[in-house]
């Protein structure tokens, strides 16, 4: 992942908490993986993309949620406090991942704890998709830590 000490840097405080391990997928790709879940980071060019992945009842098959916009719509101004506004793409990128951490500590700890009880309120979100299932290559990365 480009972005890499980046992330490491502003997410270190979720990774301790919940026993997080960093995996870098692609260039574009991160992933933030528990025993139970996995989180992963997309950035296209000043844009950031969140999945959820988790293993589907069906053994071996897992399934992909987009939860970005679904996670900002829960964020608030306090999750935007003392974020910096300097102007370029990292520093967009700086003040994008410190909202989605902050956010995410806020909102969202029980899914970062394992919890999935959050998935039945995203599936009455009025922007949520189906799951996807889960791309080979990534599959492949995340596969043995999962289980």
């Amino acid at each position: 992942m480009k972005y890499k000490n980046m992330l490491l840097e502003i997410f270190d405080d979720i990774i301790n908490r919940y026993s997080l391990k960093y995996i870098d997928v692609a260039e574009d790709k991160a992933i933030f993986l528990s025993r139970y879940y996995a989180l992963m980071i997309t950035v296209r060019y000043d844009q950031v993309f969140l999945q959820y992945i988790h293993e589907s009842s069906e053994k071996n098959k897992y399934e992909v949620y987009d939860i970005w916009n679904y996670c900002v719509s829960q964020f608030d101004e306090v999750d935007r406090r003392g974020i910096p506004t300097d102007n370029g793409i990292k520093n967009s990128l700086r003040a994008t991942f410190m909202i989605l951490e902050s956010g995410l500590k806020r909102h969202f700890s029980s899914m970062l704890e394992g919890n999935k009880h959050w998935i039945q309120d995203y599936k009455n979100y009025e922007l949520a998709d189906k799951p996807k299932p889960l791309e080979k290559k990534t599959m492949k990365v995340i596969q043995e830590y999962l289980r």
